[in-house]
């Protein structure tokens, strides 16, 4: 019996079970769509370091959240926002961060979506650059290329308006080859919506959108001519595929319109053309513009990670022109697999016929002629103009994205050892990213977040720098960190605040733009205009930290955080350490400073906080007669002058009428159940005071905040002066945190008591007593775990 032939078996990669697997149908996936995974993981890691990190180290990232908090508040009174800023409607040039966070900026907070706008950044551009490639019929996955370069000198510095209108400029650019190939109204009405996006994003990424979109619809633009025998209108149809560029033109004339020429070259006009050159053509010189390729392609960090990267990029990049040199000479414009683009192809480059005719060559190498615009762009575009230069700035930084589509080779089983290599670096390259800005978040930034936190309400803050660039990474992501963290926090403002761009729906009401502070703000006739300087320093500040018009309030590492202090706060001697917060504590108005509870542990005191007394008429009254001073709570030896020492005739005028005490002439200062208010005790160290005196007086006291940390176990007690006595100075012992303290007090009559000493044995003794005819009008602390300092502000 001879058996049929065997029926000859599929490829391995058709033959598909009866019943297939989940592991087949994972295989199967990711055979067919392995490129776009690859790039997914790469985006992935981005992802990762954008959401690990509290603070990236990006310059400008800190004063772009502090105008998105003014326009998500900007009517909450509980901020300064309301009275130093003024704001229009933010659907203009460069206000797409500035619309989300009016619209969800009460809920989300500022800082989040900066982070998500970032996030979006460093996900969406390398798949932007994919949808480009397949667009041009260039191979997809080539944008493995794009996910290590979003780490780069833009993002360092912190551009996030631009950072956003990034993707949004190749997916433009994308979308205009579909609409110029197959048409569309609802492509042109999508390319037209996308453009007035970026428009919204960033005005010079609108430009270079424009651009390039109008370069790829007047290349696929058919002849005018083609149609013999019709009209002129009917041949000029084919202009109306440029429509999605005019659609959004409007926006951008009149945003130069009202920005430049309506001003006449006043503050608008004069950051985009310098004061002193007008319109005249200063170029830098050619050897300056090849050094900055770098400085403005992929330049973050300072430990050559970033250039390890580029060197491994640019060596695959090399090969794989060289491939396609060596296998397919001439123009090729047709992809190796149009069903499905990320499977593995033959091997080789992508060929396709030979292209035929100028205008047919001219956009099978579109990209490249981009990208050449690009490069021109940089090289001769003015650099004194100053957003002029900013263009031809990030012209060149459009091109480095352009330029990794530019090898035509498909994805094979030989070139997959390369989209290796591009992905160890998409998921290296993140990692050595991450450990330097968490390493800026900790050792940098610190705890300055929270020192910044516990400031007032609506705090004034400026920021002097000394140090413009940091160790780790190039610019200074520094600068503006402050600037967002105030805002957030306190709903403050400080200087050098973006409001001050004449180009930002959000500026300084008249009289309200800020003075800035030069290094040496210590002596600046505009330093009462704030409330706290912080200042970048490596090494103690020492003049400021000597002047009397400055307090340090907090410092670590090199952030040294100072209160200006107002003229009557100078020069208050101070007895303790130099640890803590600084506080100054004032009574009420129409109260005076009545005492001081302290919280101790027998060594040293924990806290302490003001006592002021209310003003008389507001007191409770004991009896119908005027009240006087009770001996009981003055343990002073000096008799009052109301005191009776001996029996006469007058009746104690304070003695209350009761069933169980009855006033007469004869009354003896004997024990009794409840005896004469005006008796004298026997003097003690802490006589008991008075029952019915000591709770008619608790209602007059205002206690303020405690100042340090008491404990629950500690040991509470009140430095109270007497009735009509007033505090008169400080007394106790201190060294580096203060380990006792006490009390000194002044009645009407100039009579003088000294309340006990409560505390520690330890430190050296202090005397702060104010001189004739003034008394303790305000106290300055310095508390923190314990009381570190005290010192008092003796007024009339």
């Amino acid at each position: 019996m001879t058996l049929p032939p065997a029926a000859p078996l599929p490829p391995p990669h058709e033959a598909a079970p009866s019943t297939p697997s989940l592991a087949w149908r994972v295989g199967t996936f990711v055979r067919t769509h392995h490129a776009v995974l690859l790039l997914a993981i790469a985006a992935a890691m981005n992802l990762w370091v954008v959401l690990s990190v509290r603070w990236l180290p990006m310059q400008d990232v800190g004063g772009h959240i502090e105008i998105m908090d003014i326009m998500a508040r900007h009517d909450d009174p509980a901020t300064i926002y309301p009275e130093v800023y003024n704001t229009t409607s933010p659907f203009t040039a460069n206000g797409l961060c500035l619309v989300l966070a009016q619209l969800f900026g009460s809920t989300l907070g500022a800082f989040a979506i900066a982070k998500i706008l970032i996030a979006f950044y460093v996900v969406a551009l390398p798949f932007s650059i994919r949808s480009l490639a397949k667009a041009v019929d260039r191979p997809a996955w080539l944008a493995l290329f794009s996910a290590p370069m979003v780490f780069n000198a833009v993002f360092n510095i912190g551009f996030i308006n631009f950072l956003v209108a990034m993707p949004m400029i190749f997916w433009s650019v994308a979308l205009a080859r579909r609409f110029a190939e197959e048409g569309g109204w609802w492509r042109g009405l999508g390319l037209s919506l996308l453009m007035a996006t970026t428009f919204l994003a960033h005005i010079i990424g609108y430009m270079m959108c424009v651009a390039m979109v109008a370069t790829m619809l007047a290349l696929h633009l058919p002849s005018l001519g083609a149609w013999p025998g019709r009209s002129w209108l009917a041949r000029l149809k084919p202009l109306t595929r440029l429509g999605p560029v005019l659609y959004s033109s409007p926006l951008f004339l009149y945003w130069v319109y009202s920005r430049i020429i309506a001003n006449e070259a006043t503050e608008a006009g004069r950051t985009f053309v310098g004061k002193q050159d007008g319109l005249g053509s200063v170029f830098n010189p050619l050897d300056k513009r090849i050094d900055g390729l770098h400085e403005w392609g992929l330049r973050f960090l300072k430990n050559n990670a970033d250039e390890l990267a580029l060197l491994a990029l640019l060596f695959v990049w090399l090969i794989l022109v060289a491939i396609a040199i060596r296998r397919a000479p001439g123009p090729l414009t047709a992809p190796a697999t149009p069903a499905t683009p990320d499977a593995l192809a033959a091997p080789g480059p992508i060929t396709g016929p030979p292209a035929s005719g100028w205008r047919t060559t001219l956009r099978s190498y579109t990209l490249e002629l981009m990208t050449l615009g690009c490069m021109v762009g940089y090289f001769v575009l003015p650099n004194h103009l100053r957003e002029v230069a900013i263009i031809s700035e990030r012209a060149w930084f459009v091109a480095i994205f352009l330029f990794v589509l530019w090898p035509r080779v498909a994805l094979t089983k030989r070139t997959l050892a390369l989209a290796g290599v591009l992905l160890t670096v998409g998921i290296a390259y993140p990692i050595a990213v991450r450990k330097v800005s968490k390493a800026f978040d900790r050792d940098i930034v610190g705890t300055l977040p929270q020192a910044i936190a516990d400031l007032p309400d609506k705090t004034r803050l400026a920021y002097v720098r000394t140090v413009w660039e940091l160790d780790t990474t190039y610019m200074g992501p520094h600068w503006h960190i402050p600037k967002a963290v105030n805002a957030v926090a306190n709903g403050g403002y400080t200087d050098d605040n973006f409001a001050m761009r004449p180009y930002y729906p959000v500026d300084f009401k008249t009289g309200k733009t800020p003075s800035q502070l030069d290094g040496r703000f210590w002596n600046d006739p505009n330093l009462f205009e704030w409330d706290f300087v912080l200042v970048y320093q490596v090494g103690e500040p020492s003049q400021a930290t000597n002047s009397k018009k400055l307090e340090l309030r907090w410092h670590e590492g090199p952030w040294w955080l100072f209160t200006v202090l107002k003229p009557a706060d100078w020069g208050v001697d101070m007895s303790g350490g130099m640890g803590g917060t600084v506080y100054f504590e004032a009574c009420p108005d129409k109260t005076d400073l009545a005492g001081l509870e302290v919280s101790h542990d027998g060594t040293t005191v924990a806290a302490v906080r003001t006592l002021c007394t209310r003003p008389p008429s507001e007191a409770p009254e004991v009896a119908p007669s005027p009240p006087k001073p009770d001996p009981g709570l003055e343990p002073s030896p000096v008799p009052t002058p109301d005191a009776v020492p001996t029996p006469t005739p007058e009746p104690a005028p304070d003695v209350v009428p009761s069933p169980d005490a009855v006033p007469t002439p004869d009354a003896v200062p004997t024990p009794t159940p409840e005896p004469a208010p005006d008796v004298v005790p026997t003097p003690t160290p802490e006589p008991a005071p008075d029952p019915r005196l000591a709770a008619a007086e608790l209602p007059r006291l205002v206690e303020g905040p405690w100042r340090g940390r008491p404990e629950s176990g500690s040991i509470k007690e009140r430095l109270e002066c007497g009735p009509g006595q007033v505090v008169l100075g400080l007394t106790g012992r201190a060294d580096r945190m203060v380990r006792a303290l006490g009390l000194r007090c002044r009645d009407a009559n100039g009579g003088r008591t000294v309340r006990p000493v409560v505390g520690g044995p330890d430190g050296d003794r202090f005397d702060h007593g104010c001189p004739s005819g003034e008394q303790v009008r305000s106290l300055k602390i310095r508390a923190g775990w314990f009381l570190d300092a005290i010192g008092a502000r003796c007024a009339p």
